[in-house]
């Protein structure tokens, strides 16, 4: 995660601890890492759907490019 987006996460919910970001349900990071993450857990939990809600469809699909053939 980028030192930025580890301060904004902060900044709103507090210092965050290392396993936060294990948390299967949290995407941080460029698009790009954020695909990877997706990836990693599908391979490791078996994840095969996920679920964005409406008001942030438009902020995710450079996430969705980067999954496009995956």
């Amino acid at each position: 995660m980028f030192t930025g987006q580890r301060a904004l996460w902060s900044s709103v919910f507090g210092p965050i601890e290392e396993q936060a970001l294990d948390v299967p349900t949290l995407l941080i990071g460029t698009p790009r890492q954020m695909a990877e993450q997706l990836r990693e857990r599908r391979e490791r939990f078996g994840f095969s759907y996920i679920t964005v809600l409406d008001p942030f469809l438009e902020a995710f699909a450079p996430v969705l490019e980067e999954l496009a053939g995956s």
